[in-house]
């Protein structure tokens, strides 16, 4: 997983994660489920019999897990409930497995076809903030066995985002990005600006999703961040996006899409483990085809990022 290079969440994935899943039944088929994605993953385009095996097989433990699963987190809210760390894991990994099904795999995303927006993933990550919302300081004032993880840099929870924005982001329409207003310009601010029903309020989402990307920019291409951790940067935007700007991006309107599309860009340097690889390129040139053509100026920086030089869509 993303941090498994770090010696204690490398431990706790080999050793406590097994041992909750077979404490809590759900997270054990969310595992299945994942692990039969995985193995499809690594078989040729010829096994097409084994694929069709293993589609199965997640399939089943997946919707096993939810089963559960939703019934979980139906009492979540209930006074006196307690979120255990089993239920935490449980949620990360469903939202895991809903971003592997956006890859070339499972034919979710093309650019022959129209793009459906992550929705399932941007959901499930919203999942993820409730429940460890709810249970973080317990969980990491007792040591719990998933603590290593929710402590592992970088911190992208309260203000260490914000922290993390300086002056010199930019991610704008032209191949060399110099300035930050150039973002906030294009992708933001005020490109197109006569979007219809774009309210302050609405303006104020946009905003603070930028200003997580500015900081994801800043560790991309100005301090060259190693790919596990810009990988929790990345899986970090949905649980910390405001929930508004998932009915957005719903609505398919195009200044949210464009945010999704640079999000995805700037985790291209991080696909190298297999539930994120491809999936990068695949999200922008899909952005891109759905994007009215007055938009599609504002993909620029994005495409030659995840295509490494020009533009071919």
């Amino acid at each position: 997983m993303g941090h498994a290079q770090l010696p204690p969440v490398l431990a706790m994935w080999q050793l406590a994660v097994p041992e909750m899943a077979f404490e809590y039944p759900p997270l054990l088929h969310t595992i299945l489920a994942v692990a039969a994605t995985h193995r499809a993953a690594l078989l040729p385009d010829t096994a097409e019999v084994d694929a069709d095996r293993l589609r199965a097989a997640h399939h089943l433990h997946i919707d096993r897990a939810l089963k559960h699963h939703r019934a979980e987190t139906a009492r979540v809210n209930r006074p006196g409930t307690v979120v255990s760390e089993a239920l935490c894991m449980n949620t990360i990994l469903i939202c895991l497995y809903a971003l592997t099904l956006r890859g070339g795999a499972n034919g979710t995303t093309s650019t022959s076809t129209t793009y459906e927006p992550p929705l399932l993933w941007l959901h499930m990550s919203r999942g993820i903030r409730l429940m460890i919302g709810r249970a973080y300081h317990g969980l990491v004032g007792a040591k719990a066995r998933i603590a290593p993880l929710l402590m592992a840099k970088p911190l992208v929870h309260g203000g260490a985002a914000t922290a993390a924005i300086t002056s010199r982001v930019t991610i704008a329409t032209t191949a060399t990005p110099t300035s930050t207003s150039n973002m906030r310009n294009n992708a933001i601010g005020y490109c197109n600006p006569d979007e219809e029903g774009e309210t302050p309020e609405i303006h104020a989402l946009y905003d603070e999703c930028v200003k997580y990307l500015e900081g994801m920019y800043v560790a991309v291409v100005d301090h060259g961040e190693a790919g596990f951790d810009l990988r929790k940067r990345f899986s970090s935007f949905g649980p910390m996006t405001p929930a508004p700007f998932v009915g957005l991006v719903a609505d398919r309107r195009p200044r949210a899409l464009v945010i999704l599309a640079y999000l995805f860009a700037l985790a291209k340097g991080a696909e190298e483990v297999w539930w994120l690889k491809g999936i990068p390129e695949r999200e922008v040139r899909g952005i891109y085809g759905a994007l009215p053509v007055r938009w599609k100026g504002v993909m620029r920086w994005a495409l030659e990022y995840v295509t490494g030089d020009g533009i071919e869509v």
